[in-house]
């Protein structure tokens, strides 16, 4: 597919899409369901926990301090947080031409969905090269091969208990996101990025998103949103 740049001249989007707390806990409950921690290892100084999956899946976000934490907040292809998330503050973006400058093809010669580098993966960056931002595919994997629960913990936060299909589990905050210095959608929505451009839209990368509706039933889909917004990270490794 012929290279193309991208507007900033974009309409607004639908997004359903993603504070922290220091305080640390093993132990997260509502009325129907318990989450015990129970790690299976550890690559370069982080713990993962073996799903069943294809991947391992880190226990924490990028940059949390605990299990329920958000942590870190950043823009697809960036590796940093930062004060506000706007296409003119956005690594990739010239505010003068108006144009993305980085991964502006929306799919590669043989059709595959453009992937960060690792010099743009804020999970290889921040955690070694052992660590990665999960594919497409491996969100999909997660999101459709697990179950998912409706969690509230001690101190109020929610998220969600993912049970991999060999019964090991990890708990997802419903972190919200970032758009220009705002944080919207904090203990509504859990999302994160996959390391894959969208296959319609240069402007935009996949994503994870995750809500439950009033009788608590989990609902989560594949989505796709603007690369300046900020969004938590959780990393995989093989």
């Amino acid at each position: 597919m012929k290279k193309h740049f991208v507007n900033l001249l974009i309409f607004s989007c639908l997004i359903l899409s993603c504070s922290e707390h220091s305080e640390d806990t093993s132990t997260l409950v509502n009325s129907t369901k318990v989450y015990s921690y129970d790690k299976a290892g550890q690559t370069d100084g982080y713990e993962y926990q073996d799903l069943g999956l294809s991947v391992k899946w880190a226990t924490k976000n990028l940059g949390a301090n605990n299990y329920y934490d958000a942590g870190y907040y950043i823009a697809w292809g960036e590796t940093v947080p930062k004060g506000e998330y706007t296409w003119q503050s956005y690594q990739h973006y010239d505010a003068t031409t108006k144009l993305i400058t980085k991964y502006t093809e929306i799919a590669g010669p043989d059709g595959e969905i453009k992937a960060l580098e690792p010099m743009d993966d804020a999970a290889t960056t921040n955690m070694g090269s052992a660590w990665r931002m999960p594919t497409d595919e491996e969100v999909t994997e997660l999101r459709t091969q697990c179950e998912w629960s409706y969690i509230q913990t001690d101190n109020g936060n929610i998220g969600y208990m993912v049970t991999g299909p060999n019964g090991k589990s990890i708990f997802i905050p419903a972190g919200g996101y970032m758009k220009n210095n705002e944080l919207k959608m904090f203990n509504k929505n859990a999302c994160f990025w996959s390391n894959n451009l969208s296959i319609h839209f240069a402007e935009k990368a996949y994503e994870l998103t995750s809500y439950n509706s009033t009788d608590h039933e989990v609902f989560r889909y594949e989505g796709s949103s603007e690369r300046y917004y900020g969004q938590p990270i959780r990393a995989v490794t093989k």
